[in-house]
């Protein structure tokens, strides 16, 4: 609807628009020339002859909030991404290191971290190189803190 008051559209079923309604009483919505005759009556009282400015150019932007939401397109959501198709083909380094990774921790964890550098090229076997590099890492941690703990004890005790 368009504002009884100033004229500008409200984009509600007011009759009026917030500026308005709250007391301020009508807007005044500037026209092209309104400012020319001010721009001519201050360059001619100066006392230095200086050119008019110009006047205000029109933005190809919207002006008003309403306006600029309505120009913004809304954002799509991204489709699902459809499953790679299977080659066949498997990254051995990944199931050696999760495999290493119970047996031999330390391989484990240097097979998966080669693993993880083949799963970025090929994009298979990423979630088996990252559980066996965590598994490694977990066993090994464990191994030294055994070594840390159970050193102290062995000399304690004269074994």
């Amino acid at each position: 609807m368009i504002c009884s008051g100033c004229g500008i559209e409200t984009g509600t079923n007011l009759s009026m628009c917030k500026m308005c309604q709250a007391g301020g009483g009508p807007r005044k919505v500037p026209s092209p020339g309104m400012y020319s005759s001010v721009a001519s009556s201050v360059a001619s009282s100066s006392s230095q002859s200086s050119p008019a400015p110009a006047p205000l150019a029109q933005s190809s932007a919207p002006s008003r909030p309403a306006e600029a939401a309505a120009a913004k397109p809304a954002k799509q959501p991204k489709p699902p991404r459809e499953p790679r198709e299977s080659t066949g083909e498997q990254n051995v380094f990944a199931i050696l290191g999760l495999i290493f990774a119970f047996f031999h921790p330390l391989c484990g964890l240097f097979i998966s971290i080669v693993g993880m550098g083949q799963a970025k090229k090929s994009g298979t076997g990423m979630v088996m190189s990252v559980i066996g590099f965590i598994l490694g890492l977990i066993a090994v941690a464990l191994i030294v803190a055994l070594f840390i703990v159970y050193e102290p004890l062995r000399n304690l005790i004269g074994v």
